[in-house]
């Protein structure tokens, strides 16, 4: 009997470590992160904008120089310190890893077979999203 409680509360115990881990991590990418994309010798502005929706984010991304305005951020998934989503529109996505300093995402925009690299930096003076 005393057995099953305690695998009762380590049970219950990870499940909670684990809701809890998810929140922190959605907590350290929300927010307005800003990078640089080369694509094919031309420089654009690549900025991720994520909002914390409970345990999970939602988010846009925008290029200014391609005009056209935020575009929806799909499929969120966050494991650890990595951040993996898709965009539609564009029919690829990013993937990519935060670094200790949690202010600098490495990773890389995918469009079709195409893989481009990128450094996002996190914008501390960017109004938190809404």
């Amino acid at each position: 009997m005393l057995k099953k409680a305690f695998i009762s509360a380590a049970i219950i115990l990870g499940i909670i470590s684990s809701v809890f881990a998810q929140e922190n991590n959605a907590k350290k990418f929300a927010g307005v992160w800003k990078g640089l994309l080369d694509l094919q010798g031309q420089t654009y502005s690549a900025i991720f904008t994520f909002t914390e929706k409970g345990n999970s984010l939602t988010g846009t991304a925008e290029s200014p120089e391609l005009g056209g305005g935020p575009v929806p951020i799909d499929n969120i998934a966050i494991s650890g310190n990595k951040i993996e989503f898709e965009i539609a529109q564009i029919k690829g996505g990013f993937q990519g890893s935060l670094k200790e300093d949690n202010k600098t995402l490495d990773g890389a925009i995918y469009m079709g077979d195409q893989v481009y690299p990128i450094t996002l930096t996190k914008d501390e003076k960017a109004p938190a999203p809404a």
